[in-house]
């Protein structure tokens, strides 16, 4: 999801993001040794593995995967740079690693999804993981109403994390600041959650920070609900 024009507020990076690379490959040399590097495993559903490396010979690594996993030999385009000291739960933004990889964005989005933290940045965009289960307090109006007094005058708020009132706070912005209408992108795949995503956004849109005129407004966003769902909708192979 993306607001028109966000990238100025929240400070994002061009076309040329760290995220944007084809990839984030190791460079050979002895500093390496010892150190931990990602391992492509196609075979194995995370795709990737943490491993140590032992020793390097040409342009191969030996290294040994992490937790007891076995001891092999892999040349250097099927590892990626890992991020020493990295917290997932604090990483709010993958743009902000020091090695923003393929590897390191899902393993930073899975650790995080499974302390139910299912929000994260890349930049200007939102990465939003559909739960599945309700999540006290993630969608009250004690939470809306943080967003609505957050500071956003930079782009998101830095002290509060990731989340959909986030975009929607700053599509408010824009709106407000550079005098044009805002667009808020949500995709993904079937069953993802952009509907839900969609409600979201419209409740935020629906409350109105004065309280004046609350009923009307919330009457005329959330009516436009069944309309968006009724027509919205891409024709997909899994969704005729």
């Amino acid at each position: 999801m993306e607001p028109k024009a966000a990238a100025k507020k929240a400070g994002a990076p061009g076309p040329t993001s760290k995220l944007g690379r084809k990839y984030s490959l190791v460079e050979l040399g002895d500093y390496l040794l010892g150190s931990q590097v990602w391992v492509r495993e196609k075979e194995k559903e995370e795709l990737y593995s943490l491993a140590k490396v032992l020793s390097i010979s040409g342009t191969s690594l030996t290294v040994e995967i992490e937790g007891g996993g076995p001891t092999k030999t892999v040349p250097q385009e099927e590892c990626l740079n890992a991020n020493v000291g990295v917290i997932p739960e604090n990483c709010n933004d993958l743009s902000k690693l020091p090695h923003a990889n393929e590897a390191a964005a899902l393993h930073i989005i899975r650790e995080r999804y499974l302390k139910d933290i299912i929000y994260t940045y890349a930049g200007r965009l939102l990465i939003a993981l559909n739960p599945f289960k309700a999540i006290p307090g993630l969608y009250s109006p004690s939470t809306l109403t943080l967003y609505q007094n957050a500071d956003s005058s930079r782009g998101f708020p830095a002290d509060l994390p990731p989340h959909t009132f986030a975009v929607a706070q700053a599509a408010v912005d824009c709106m407000q600041t550079l005098r044009e209408n805002q667009a808020c992108i949500v995709s993904g795949e079937s069953g993802a959650g952009k509907t839900e995503t969609a409600r979201q956004l419209m409740q935020y849109f629906a409350a109105d920070k004065a309280g004046k005129g609350k009923d009307k407004v919330q009457d005329i966003i959330l009516g436009a609900n069944p309309v968006l769902e009724a027509v919205g909708n891409a024709k997909l192979e899994s969704r005729v």
